[in-house]
């Protein structure tokens, strides 16, 4: 109490500011505004298929800040996995999310507004719920499993760990060339940093590593083979950034078609005519003493008898996607490219014709391919696949990290797919190689 102030005094500022309390209240409440908030979504969806979700708040909030906490979307898949969201604003009560669809099934879709005052703080937009939609997503079924179901052994590892090496094999060793070190190696490297010129040689029956001569040029994500006696290092040679031609603000890398060859007997070096196109994410493939690489469209033969390129069939659509080369394999005379999600596409290296195969199935295609046959059983092409943004439709989900990991078969005489047994572990920037090749 203020000394000096008489009890009926302190009563009576304790009535008015009871009656300010009140008379706030009663003005806030007059202020209030109800509020609707609808969602749209398309009935369907192909799995592999980004879908934009809508969202309007009705009437539109007049706010003048940032509004990505006053909508929260909540998506449920098909596997029963439920996501909270906050929604993008665009104004005018408006707000957006986009979805790649990953699994096939029903898809629920609702959201809140959470409710806001106006800029000047006069006005109250009350929450709201929306009604629940659906989606149905379409697709093609789980692949079968394989008969046998294949299996996975731990091996020795290498001597430096490494990502977007190349592997080869060559008299009954495996050779392991190049690659990275960094994490940021794509545009935050100098041209002679991050990237490795190691060479590696695995003994499969001492189960040991041992180190050989170094690749003459650092570089990761190149062609490799291996062909007439010797293992061949193609394209991918980063030799500096350019700004782009728009904004001139974002650095993109200049490679170089750098080819050298290894000859393991000799454990040394030598130079060859470099690959006419150079690009990254090279993928090469021997058939009958050539090697054969492709930079999207253009279809390029190396024949190292004569050391020269020769331009074959182009491909009748791109066998790349962004910033890689499909995973390729060879069966016979016939090489695989195998899209995500899309028609097979075969190039006969003997007629020099292309074909298409069977639909893949849906997947992730920065993984690689290898064959694996004999005698016995029919040559299959295996593809290991790993989806680098977090997501495969098939095959268990990564709950730990960023990535997810799935094996498919594939068997020319049948045109057909199945699924095999899933890599134990989640790793990019891999290589694969097949002992039946060795």
């Amino acid at each position: 109490m203020v000394k000096g102030m008489n009890k009926a005094t302190s009563w009576t500022l304790i009535l008015l500011l009871l009656l300010s309390f009140a008379f706030s209240g009663l003005s806030a409440a007059a202020n209030e505004v109800d509020t609707s908030v609808y969602i749209s979504v398309p009935t369907t969806a192909e799995t592999n298929q980004t879908i934009e979700i809508k969202i309007t708040v009705q009437p539109p909030p007049q706010v003048s800040e940032n509004q990505y906490d006053k909508v929260t979307l909540s998506i449920t898949s098909p596997n029963g996995v439920t996501d909270q969201l906050n929604a993008m604003p665009h104004g005018n009560g408006t707000y957006s999310w986009t979805l790649m669809v990953n699994h096939l099934g029903n898809y629920t879709f609702q959201c809140n507004y959470l409710g806001e005052y106006s800029s000047d703080g006069k006005t109250y937009y009350k929450p709201s719920q929306s009604a629940t939609v659906q989606m149905t997503s379409i697709g093609d079924p789980v692949p079968p499993v394989e008969a046998d179901g294949g299996s996975w052994s731990t091996a020795q590892p290498m001597k430096e760990a490494r990502g977007g090496l190349g592997v080869a094999t060559l008299n009954g060793k495996i050779y392991a060339i190049g690659g990275y070190t960094a994490k940021d190696y794509y545009y935050d490297l100098d041209p002679t940093d991050g990237y490795l010129a190691t060479n590696e040689e695995y003994d499969p029956v001492t189960n040991t590593w041992t180190t050989k001569t170094p690749m003459p040029t650092a570089r990761a994500n190149f062609a490799i083979a291996a062909c007439q006696g010797k293992i061949y290092c193609i394209n991918s040679a980063l030799v500096g950034f350019k700004l782009d031609e728009i904004y001139h603000l974002f650095k993109s890398p200049i490679y170089a078609g750098t080819n050298e060859a290894y000859d393991p007997s000799t454990d040394t070096w030598e130079t060859k005519t470099p690959m006419p196109t150079p690009l990254s994410h090279a993928q090469a493939n021997v058939v009958n003493g050539k090697i054969y690489i492709i930079d999207g469209v253009n279809n390029w033969m190396y024949n190292p008898t004569s050391d020269s390129w020769t331009q074959m069939a182009s491909a009748p659509s791109p066998v790349s996607g962004y910033e890689y080369i499909y995973p390729s394999a060879v069966v016979g005379e016939n090489i695989y490219f195998v899209p995500s999600y899309g028609l097979i596409l075969i190039y006969n290296t003997g007629t020099d014709i292309w074909s298409q195969g069977a639909r893949t199935p849906r997947l992730d295609v920065t993984g690689k391919a290898s064959t694996v046959g004999s005698d016995s059983t029919p040559t299959r092409i295996y593809l290991f696949s790993v989806a680098p943004y977090g997501w495969v439709p098939y095959g268990k989900t990564d709950i730990s990290g960023p990535s997810r990991r799935t094996t498919f078969v594939y068997t020319p005489q049948t045109d057909s797919w199945s699924a095999g047994t899933q890599s134990p572990d989640y790793r990019v920037g891999f290589s694969v190689v097949s002992q039946a090749t060795m």
